[in-house]
């Protein structure tokens, strides 16, 4: 029985289609290796975690609000990190779910995080630098604050730690415009065992 050619061509097409896919996937632009590689800073945050995230009160304490499982990957070939929950452990249903990702502006030299939530659905833009293990972003410069019933506005200050199996991410907030900060939420971040 004869083949049409394209059958019997079908092999080597299907073979270099594969190779040539490879090899773009892997190969990044020139415009995309500085970003790349301030990600790769980065690149420790992925994985599989459990958060317990804890509200400060007036007198001080700090009262646990929800337990969950996270997820951080890395998506676009190494450029974005996204933060999705997994699982919810206990808390409120009313507490809002998040979707948090990270990316790095190479032309203002500077990490962008942006965290949007079930609950209002506002995106707010964070912008700031990585030194000495700390991703520390505000949303100062984008203004992407929360209104307050006084005319006045909220806005916050993350502090991630990059690295370990176990850190403590604080979220301040600021009604001066980041002139004061004062400690608002913590999120305690422990990495779970691959199974």
């Amino acid at each position: 029985m004869n083949r049409p050619r394209i059958f019997k061509a079908a092999p080597v097409i299907f073979a270099a289609t594969t190779m040539v896919a490879s090899a773009w996937a892997s190969e990044l632009p020139e415009t995309a290796k500085a970003p790349a590689a301030a990600m790769e800073k980065l690149s420790a945050l992925q994985g599989a975690w459990k958060t317990t995230t804890e509200i400060i009160d007036q007198e001080g304490v700090w009262n646990e609000q929800a337990v969950n499982h996270v997820s951080i990957e890395s998506d676009f070939r190494g450029l974005l990190l996204t933060e999705s929950e997994t699982e919810r452990l206990s808390g409120s249903e009313e507490s809002p779910q998040l979707k948090i990702d990270y990316t790095y502006d190479q032309y203002r030299e500077v990490y962008r995080v942006s965290v949007i939530d079930s609950g209002w659905g506002i995106m707010d833009i964070y912008e700031g630098a990585l030194e000495a293990g700390q991703l520390t972003v505000t949303n100062i410069k984008s203004d992407t604050s929360f209104p307050l019933d006084d005319g006045g506005q909220l806005h916050f200050r993350l502090q991630i730690p990059v690295t370990g199996n176990k850190k403590v991410v604080n979220i301040n907030l600021s009604t001066d415009k980041g002139v004061t900060w004062r400690p608002f939420y913590r999120v305690t971040y422990t990495r779970m065992a691959k199974e």
